[in-house]
């Protein structure tokens, strides 16, 4: 871990949510103590989150942190505006390489879902209509992960990132166009809000973060973060279980 300077004046902080703002369930919200801390750096800073999760899942967590300022959803696939709900910037995956993620996958029982889904199927029962931003292989055996993971990584059009699930002990795996990754979206919301990279502040949980990691000027890891991704880290924070982004917020934003 790097030595940080507390004297730099940052213009922008993105967050993920899972494991970073807000503890890892399914319906979890942020705490009071975050919301009041994001609502202070909000009148200093650009504030925004870059989360796996699709809009659709995220809506709610997003208007309680009262954040307006362009969003990276769906595992960096989307940039959205969360006030008018426009998606501003997109990547897909082609309904070939579609095809190739469920042939990877049919020999496990593994849920599937497509983009903006709420419940899947498995692969061998999946139909695919259309383009989908992202791909979400659900609640993944630990024993699995390394090997989808390998074989969807021989398709040069494809990404797959691990990441932990909501089920203790279980792994899911996020998709997306090789083009299309925390990184790929951080690149376009710097530049969409002309910003430089030294200038944002980037906090995370997870090995899904690394590639957020690789264009933020200053990278903060959550006390309950992956080794790998702590070992990038500039900084690491509390746990998200004691709010660790409000000490991210008062050290390097608010300067209390």
């Amino acid at each position: 871990m790097k030595r940080y300077l507390n004297n730099m004046k940052y213009k922008a902080l993105i967050f993920d949510l899972d494991g970073t703002a807000i503890e890892k369930q399914i319906e979890a919200l942020p705490s009071k103590v975050v919301i009041e801390a994001v609502q202070k750096a909000r009148e200093k800073v650009i504030v925004s989150v870059a989360t796996g999760r699709p809009f659709n899942r995220c809506r709610n967590i997003i208007k309680n942190l009262g954040i307006t300022d362009l969003c990276i959803v769906s595992g960096g696939t989307e940039i959205i505006d969360p006030v008018t709900e426009k998606i501003i910037w997109t990547k897909v995956i082609k309904k070939t390489d579609l095809r190739f993620i469920l042939n990877v996958c049919v020999l496990y029982p593994y849920e599937i879902l497509f983009s903006k889904e709420i419940k899947g199927l498995p692969a061998k029962d999946k139909n695919i209509d259309k383009d989908e931003n992202v791909v979400f292989i659900m609640n993944v055996n630990p024993n699995d992960v390394k090997n989808i993971i390998i074989e969807i990584n021989k398709n040069k059009n494809l990404i797959a990132h691990e990441t932990s699930a909501w089920t203790e002990g279980k792994f899911d795996i996020h998709v997306t166009n090789i083009e299309a990754s925390k990184k790929n979206a951080l690149i376009k919301w710097l530049e969409l809000l002309k910003l430089n990279k030294k200038d944002v502040i980037a906090v995370g949980d997870n090995k899904n973060d690394l590639p957020l990691f690789e264009e933020a000027g200053f990278k903060v890891a959550v006390g309950n973060a992956a080794e790998e991704l702590k070992a990038k880290a500039d900084y690491i924070a509390p746990s998200v279980y004691n709010d660790g982004l409000v000490d991210v917020i008062n050290k390097f934003i608010l300067k209390v």
